[in-house]
This record gives C-alpha cells, sequence and structure tokens, in this order.
C-alpha cells in the first residue's frame, strides 16, 4: 500500500496468511500518516510456513487507539515488524504491537526507529513464544520514550523457550508511569534489557526487570543515564523465582 494518508477504522483490516506450510507474504505499507481506531488490525500469519513480516516506512506519525499491528505463526517463522516514523508512534487504549510464536515457532523482531514513542493506557509492545519456541528482540530507537498507566515493553517464554532481548538506544530520556519493561520465562532463558539515555531514566511505581518464575534462566539488566530517578514501589532488578539463575 503506497498512499499519503492511511486510516483503518472500525474493525477494519488489511492482512496476509497463509495455512498449513505454505508462507505469507509481506505487508508494506509506504505512507506519510497511518492512523488506526477502534478495533483496526495489520497483521501477518501463518501456521508453520514463513511470514514476510510488516513493515511500515516513510511515516511522519503512526498512531493506534485500540488496534494492533501483529505477526504470528504456531510453528513456522513469524516476521518482524519494522516502523519507521520520524516524528511519533503513539499506542492508546489497548493497542498493541506483537510478533508471537504460539508453539515451536521462531517470533520476529520489533524494531521501531522514532522521535518519539509513547504507549500507554494499557498498551503493549511484546515478542513471545508460548511453547518451545524462540521469542523475538525489540529494538527502539528514539529520542523520547514514555509508558504511562498500565502499559508495557515486554519480551516473554512462557515455556522452555529463548527469550529476545529489549534494546532502547540513542535515547534523550525513558519515562515509566505505572509501567513496566520486562523479559521473562518460565523455564527457558529470558532475554537481556539494555537502555541507554543521555539524559534521564524516571521509573514512578513502575518496573524494569529480566525474571525467571521457574527453573529457567534471568538475563541480563544493563541502564546507562546521566540521571537516574526512582520513586513510589518502583524496582530495577533481575530475579529467579524457581531454581533458576539470576541475571546480573
Amino acid at each position: 500500500i503506497t498512499t499519503n494518508q492511511l486510516n483503518i477504522s472500525d474493525n477494519s483490516q488489511a492482512n496476509v496468511s497463509s495455512q498449513g506450510s505454505g508462507d505469507a507474504g509481506l505487508v508494506s505499507i509506504k505512507a506519510t500518516v497511518v492512523n488506526m481506531n477502534e478495533g483496526a488490525k495489520i497483521s501477518g500469519n501463518t501456521q508453520s510456513g514463513d511470514s514476510g513480516g510488516i513493515s511500515l516506512n516513510g511515516l511522519t506519525t503512526l498512531s493506534l487507539n485500540n488496534s494492533e499491528i501483529t505477526a504470528s505463526t504456531v510453528d513456522g517463522e513469524a516476521g518482524g515488524i519494522n516502523i519507521n516514523a520520524t516524528n511519533s508512534v503513539q499506542l492508546e487504549t489497548a493497542s498493541k504491537l506483537a510478533s508471537e510464536a504460539t508453539g515451536d515457532g521462531t517470533a520476529g523482531n520489533i524494531d521501531i526507529t522514532t522521535n518519539q514513542l509513547r504507549i500507554s493506557d494499557n498498551s503493549q509492545a511484546n515478542v513471545s513464544s508460548k511453547d518451545n519456541g524462540i521469542a523475538g528482540s525489540v529494538f527502539v530507537r528514539a529520542s523520547d520514550v514514555f509508558l504511562d498507566n498500565k502499559s508495557q515493553i515486554a519480551a516473554t517464554t512462557e515455556q522452555s523457550g529463548t527469550d529476545g532481548n529489549i534494546t532502547l538506544e540513542n535515547l534523550n530520556s525513558l519515562e515509566l508511569f505505572d509501567s513496566r519493561i520486562t523479559a521473562s520465562t518460565i523455564n527457558g532463558e529470558a532475554g537481556d534489557i539494555n537502555i541507554n539515555t543521555t539524559d534521564s531514566v524516571k521509573l514512578s511505581n513502575s518496573s524494569i526487570t529480566s525474571e525467571a518464575s521457574g527453573d529457567g534462566i534471568a538475563g541480563e539488566l544493563i541502564i546507562t543515564t546521566n540521571q537516574f530517578t526512582i520513586s513510589d514501589n518502583s524496582q530495577a532488578n533481575v530475579s529467579s523465582k524457581g531454581n533458576g539463575s539470576a541475571g546480573s
């Protein structure tokens, strides 16, 4: 799709999918402005085949309100989600960016390049695997990143899979209010979290964690910044709750 402005609303969708072992193609959108509202969806889905992923390029702004962009597979390879917006990417009102493997497949990466990333009101950007698959990684390159009101950036494996990493780089500031950034596993290997900002990281009633809740291995947590402010029961930690190992 090539256009100046793309508006998707009221449960409308743009998707590619394949059943069985077939492969799904690429969803490619080149636009200046993309607005998604009230149940809108862009997706690429496969069973055991490979997906070409989802690409949004040439954007000034991307805005999701109660909408989602997802790449998923059961036992195949889910494609990645690549977003490039010069001004802003905004997720509001339970919106979602997700790449997931629900069986033994491999989830793709989420790669966001923008000036300002704002995730609010129970919205999320996540990569996940639910059985023995491999979760992708989340890469964010932005000037300012803001999470608010029970929102999250997450990489998770629910069983014995391998978790992806979360990397936030080239940031000026990162602010979390009642939100979280987490890499987690049960019996697998949780990914690392690496955050690099020139100015500040602020947590209020929020958390940044890498954790293993079963026999898995938690990853590392690395935060590099000028000023780190943590308040109102916030935490930044690595942990294991069962027989696993904590990172550093």
